[in-house]
């Protein structure tokens, strides 16, 4: 996971998609980076789950994940977050990780929301942070 640093200047997250056998970049700009925050980008949607692209170091790895949407300058939209259920994560072209991702529970209208905005964003993709959920057992 991310650990505290000291930067001078935000951090920054770039991917190459390969979209019709073109590569095509992505940055993704991470202006409040929180502790344990992963960024990446949400590359396959379902009704019943996502698939986010990560840094194969920053890969999730943990059960249970809230999703934020980002918009392109890299601030949270004003969205409720979504809770995950990880499922499986495979590296992915060498650099990234391709993680598989549950909705928890039944996230009525989650994957057409999700869909709809990816339509709008002119890469069609959509830049997100997750954040694990610290569990408590008693």
């Amino acid at each position: 996971m991310n650990t505290a640093e000291k930067r001078q200047f935000q951090r920054v997250q770039f991917f190459r998609l390969t979209r019709d056998r073109e590569f095509v970049p992505v940055w993704v700009f991470n202006k409040q980076p929180q502790d344990n925050a992963v960024t990446g980008l949400i590359v396959d949607i379902s009704e019943s789950g996502v698939q986010v692209m990560t840094v194969w170091e920053d890969r999730p790895q943990s059960s249970a994940w809230m999703l934020h949407l980002m918009d392109s300058a890299g601030e949270r939209m004003q969205l409720p977050a979504v809770r995950l259920d990880y499922v499986w994560s495979a590296q992915h072209e060498s650099l990234y990780a391709r993680t598989g991702f549950r909705f928890h529970h039944a996230q009525e209208g989650a994957a057409g929301l999700l869909q709809a905005l990816i339509a709008d964003q002119p890469q069609h993709v959509l830049r997100c942070q997750l954040t694990p959920v610290f569990q408590c057992h008693h």
